[in-house]
């Protein structure tokens, strides 16, 4: 991969290319980076392929709340949501999410014009582009890149070849 970034940076005329006869620290620096990211995007869809119907479901869920803003109600998901429109499907599943640890349920009281007082699910530690676990073994089915090249997302060292 390096020496493809080399290769590349030549062809383009790269002013920071020293020596084009050698590849420097430079496409060394990015061929790993690159090959860090095919590793860890292989270990993610190894992990989406390799998991149960109710893993998959569970993802599929996460990841439209995730599309409608890190919450929703009941209500919400019955109508938005394909796959719960029986009656209290919706309301079970999201009480799942916060059994699991993956969101909490915040009471919003009535406005000032009166009406009902409702219950939103909330996922936690929404990210302003996608939520993203931070552990590598958690990180199944998610990608954000606005964490991609933070060190605290990386796998430990001792894994880096280990697909």
């Amino acid at each position: 991969l390096a020496l493809v970034i080399h290769f590349a940076r030549w062809g383009a005329n790269d002013p920071t290319l020293k020596r084009p006869d050698q590849v420097d620290a430079t496409s060394m620096n990015i061929g790993i980076a690159l090959a860090n990211w095919f590793k860890r995007e292989t270990k993610r869809v190894y992990g989406i392929l390799g998991e149960s119907r109710e893993d998959r479901i569970r993802r599929e869920l996460v990841e439209w709340i995730v599309k409608h803003g890190g919450k929703a109600t009941a209500r919400e998901l019955q109508m938005g949501y394909r796959g719960l429109r029986a009656k209290g499907a919706a309301e079970e599943a999201l009480s799942e999410l916060v059994r699991d640890g993956l969101g909490f349920w915040k009471d919003t009281p009535t406005t000032k014009k009166g009406g009902r007082p409702t219950r939103c699910f909330q996922l936690n530690s929404m990210s302003p582009v996608n939520e993203t676990p931070l552990k590598a073994e958690e990180n199944k089915g998610f990608v954000d890149v606005d964490t991609a090249d933070d060190p605290q997302s990386l796998p430990p060292e001792s894994d880096w070849w280990e697909v």
